[in-house]
């Protein structure tokens, strides 16, 4: 017969599961009306979009308790800092090209609290134009990332203890190291994407190539040590789980009910129509998304367990 199962995994699962299913129920009851039918109505999804931050925010207050009580002080200092970074590139694209690349139609799935942002067409910031659920979006995505990955990096699929960690990144002479594949890899996919468009109406996929900048360039000097210490397997967890969440959550409800919409001017011109239209750039965010998180992340942790001024962690010593 096969080992009995510890009720204690058991329990573990059933609350994962249930950080899931319960967001997403309270996030579903707020659809009043088939997407076919949503323009019959004035608010086909009242509050949906501010709802449906929780299918995010639960299961990061589910990990919360857990990593506070278990983790290194310096993983838990390296979590924060990288929240930090990924919100404010999130805010950073919001702000700056939000009014660009999206638009926000669904008023009535928000609070109706509205921040401007910056036209680059007109030269001036736009007024209330940007949910403020936009930025809570980008806190919580980025605490559900991290969460995700630190709790299988440290439960399901451990690979370091912290002593061990700590060890092999002291042997590191430096963290900054150029990666002349990681340089070809971001060109090849600049390049297909610019020349895509232009074969198709000579127009700028302006979205794509920002995705492809902002979530490929650190890879350049970074990726050669990093990846040394990324556990692989809680990677591919982490974007497991956001993956299926971002099909319920964005290709379900979001851009089907105009909770936000893409310009198409700004987008490479390829949408998955199964998915209600989502530009295929979405789909690159969710794995560019994780992977950022997870370089930044192991990057502060390198960093913090090398013990040596940052200068000398990310450059080396003046000596070497």
């Amino acid at each position: 017969m096969p080992p009995e199962i510890p009720s204690r995994e058991i329990r573990r699962i059933l609350v994962s599961f249930l950080t899931v299913a319960v967001p997403v129920g309270l996030t579903l009851a707020t659809v009043r009306v088939p997407v076919a039918e949503m323009h019959t109505v004035d608010s086909p999804t009242p509050s949906g979009y501010t709802v449906s931050l929780l299918i995010f925010l639960v299961p990061v207050l589910a990990v919360a308790g857990w990593h506070g009580r278990h983790a290194p002080p310096t993983d838990r200092k390296a979590f924060f800092r990288c929240v930090a970074l990924m919100a404010g590139l999130g805010a950073f694209l919001d702000f700056f090209f939000g009014y660009s690349f999206f638009e926000f139609p669904n008023q009535g799935a928000t609070l109706g609290i509205r921040l401007p942002a910056w036209s680059w067409a007109d030269l001036r910031w736009i007024p209330d134009y940007l949910p403020i659920e936009e930025f809570g979006f980008y806190i919580f995505g980025a605490l559900f990332m991290l969460s995700a990955y630190t709790w299988a990096d440290h439960v399901w699929l451990r690979r370091y203890d912290p002593d061990e960690y700590a060890d092999v990144a002291e042997e590191r002479e430096k963290v900054l190291r150029f990666s002349p594949t990681a340089l070809g890899v971001w060109a090849a996919l600049v390049a297909s994407g610019l020349l895509y468009r232009y074969s198709v109406d000579g127009g700028f996929p302006g979205y794509f190539v920002f995705l492809m900048t902002a979530g490929l360039l650190p890879s350049l000097v970074l990726v050669k040590t990093v990846k040394h210490f990324v556990n692989w397997h809680a990677l591919a967890f982490a974007f497991s789980s956001l993956v299926l969440i971002s099909i319920v959550w964005e290709a379900t409800l979001g851009l089907p009910y105009e909770w936000w919409i893409y310009r198409p001017d700004q987008m490479l011109g390829i949408y998955i129509h199964a998915w209600g239209g989502l530009p295929v750039e979405e789909v690159s965010l969710w794995l560019v998304g994780v992977w950022d998180a997870v370089l930044f992340y192991e990057l502060f942790r390198v960093v913090f367990y090398m013990d040596r001024t940052p200068r000398e962690a990310l450059l080396g010593s003046r000596e070497g």
